[in-house]
């Protein structure tokens, strides 16, 4: 089955004091002022992510990357066989490029 890569986009990066308070409770396991400050976020597709729930490749709990995924450098599974994307800018910390995936 063929991975399909959809909704390419970049987003900018945010910060724990940009979120809404509905945002902020979402992600009540940064439980510390040091994660939260530490943490970075953006909004996608009606979402508020953090880059902490992003799995990168070639470590051993997460295996090879697929082909498909070669412009990404992590991702997020949000059901079987679907998620979202993330390639970190090179440049700077201030965009990341976003898409999501289905098979």
């Amino acid at each position: 089955m063929a991975l399909e890569i959809t909704r390419k986009t970049e987003r900018p990066l945010i910060y724990w004091h940009e979120l809404k308070p509905k945002e902020q409770a979402e992600f009540d396991w940064l439980d510390t002022d040091e994660k939260r400050d530490e943490a970075q976020f953006f909004r996608y597709k009606k979402w508020t992510y953090c880059l902490d729930q992003f799995a990168v490749w070639n470590t051993p709990w997460t295996g090879e990357k697929p082909a498909e995924f070669k412009d990404f450098d992590a991702c997020h599974q949000d059901g079987f066989g679907t998620g979202v994307l993330v390639k970190l800018d090179p440049e700077g910390e201030d965009f990341i490029k976003v898409a999501s995936y289905y098979s």
